[in-house]
């Protein structure tokens, strides 16, 4: 399989250019990327619809300028700690127009083999996370 990989496609020109890598880990399935209003930050995470948990359910920041990739958030093993809940992928993101906010909709598992339940996560994006 190949890697999962980022493009930037112009319009105007009907130019595509790589950006970079998408993956953190080992989960190269992403169902949901959302965009910043500057165009300059990307939100994802990797391992969607199931399979996230085996790299932290992270959640991915990826700067289009600099084509570098973060980690912003880790849920996995918090989630589990804290709520008995393993966050296994997600089939939807949204980022809040302010960019301050990141939604996400989570399968997740409660202790059964498979996902048994759909949870809501807001992750707070401080400001010294979307300075250029």
């Amino acid at each position: 399989t190949a890697p999962t990989t980022i493009f930037s496609f112009n319009t105007k020109t009907e130019e595509a250019k790589e950006l970079g890598r998408a993956a953190v880990g080992t989960q190269e399935y992403i169902t949901s990327i959302d965009v910043d209003s500057t165009g300059r930050y990307l939100y994802y995470v990797p391992g969607a619809h199931g399979r996230s948990e085996n790299d932290g359910s992270a959640v991915v920041q990826f700067d289009t300028k600099t084509k570098t990739r973060k980690v912003i958030a880790l849920l996995l093993p918090f989630l589990k700690e804290k709520l008995g809940a393993i966050p296994t992928g997600t089939f939807w993101t949204a980022i809040d127009p302010a960019g301050d906010k990141l939604y996400i909709t989570w399968n997740v598992k409660r202790g059964t083999a498979a996902w048994d339940c759909c949870a809501l996560t807001v992750i707070h994006i401080p400001e010294s996370e979307r300075r250029p």
